[in-house]
């Protein structure tokens, strides 16, 4: 079987250590099943070493750092990668579920006719077929699908934010950092960047970091108000499912869920919800579930650490007094 390479990409071109590394990281390491294993962390842009200590800190065994001295590219980021294969040969990479992790796994999956599941909410390792398996929603999202990829040595996926935990490892720092050195041809750089703009979104809420969030499903369409008076009041943020957005009860960046955003607040109160599959996974990572349907077999008591059988509304205006 031999000892694995596990790499993990960081995304970004200055800020490599984000949250959402620090998450793959974490299950990486997990994924270890020996001390000869590697998990890496390949880094493209700026040479920052303060984002490497942190990536240290939290169980990296070695950073492969290539550096970008002209202005950030798609094409060059790709490349780099690419080129890295070629000559590192891991067994499997861990993208972050970003724009720029999933152009990349994309090309990369394509380029060397390697496996790539995408937006996976958990990886494990089969020890008879020396593979990973990959575990994702699939058909409609009504199922949890293992898939494992068997036409190449090298296996991808890309993972969404807040699927991990993250955890602090070490203040030994091994400063295990290979240099890698790659030079892009002009003839190859095929986008060319001519102005950035931040995006004026019309609603920019910070969920990911909300302590406590209120889930509102499809039946909570008649008391809006009256959730949103009773988040005010406790500091939540309202976040709802796939039907609440076709309801037009929230905005469509406050879905959660496969298709939408993966929370791990402390507290997550859910008023209405059924406990569909694809939604489930995007609140798994919540400390405390609280669910109140009116449906004593809805599904997503299965998953609650406290149930209410009760209407939503009824809460909320206990909530309110």
């Amino acid at each position: 079987m031999g000892n694995k390479k596990l790499w993990i990409i960081s995304d970004q071109h200055e800020a490599y250590a984000t949250e959402h590394v620090l998450q793959i990281l974490h299950k990486a390491l997990k994924l270890k099943k020996s001390q000869e294993d590697e998990v890496s962390v390949v880094c493209v842009g700026l040479n920052r070493e303060e984002q490497f200590k942190t990536l240290f800190q939290y169980g990296a065994n070695r950073i492969i750092f290539c550096e970008q001295k002209s202005e950030y590219s798609i094409s060059f980021f790709v490349e780099c990668i690419a080129s890295l294969l070629k000559d590192k040969q891991p067994d499997v990479i861990l993208f972050p579920a970003s724009i720029t992790g999933k152009q990349t796994a994309a090309i990369l999956s394509v380029r060397y006719r390697a496996g790539l599941t995408a937006c996976c909410t958990d990886i494990q390792y089969d020890h008879d077929m020396d593979r990973y398996v990959f575990i994702r929603p699939a058909m409609s999202e009504s199922v949890l699908a293992e898939i494992t990829c068997i036409n190449d040595k090298l296996q991808m996926c890309t993972i969404k934010e807040n699927i991990f935990d993250s955890a602090f490892v070490t203040n030994e720092i091994c400063w295990n950092i290979a240099d890698y050195t790659y030079e892009e041809k002009e003839a190859m750089r095929k986008v060319q960047v001519l102005e950035r703009k931040a995006l004026n979104l019309k609603e920019r809420v910070d969920i990911k970091s909300a302590k406590i969030v209120f889930v509102v499903g499809r039946g909570m369409k008649h008391c809006m108000d009256l959730c949103q008076t009773v988040a005010q009041k406790y500091g939540a943020v309202i976040v709802g499912t796939k039907a609440a957005v076709e309801e037009k009860m929230i905005h469509e960046n406050r879905q959660i869920g496969q298709s939408g955003i993966s929370i791990s607040p402390d507290i997550c109160l859910s008023f209405g919800v059924s406990g569909a599959s694809q939604h489930v996974v995007g609140i798994k990572g919540a400390r405390l579930i609280i669910a109140v349907n009116p449906d004593k077999n809805a599904p997503i008591f299965e998953y609650a650490d406290y149930v209410i059988v009760d209407k939503g509304e009824h809460i909320l205006q206990e909530l309110a007094l």
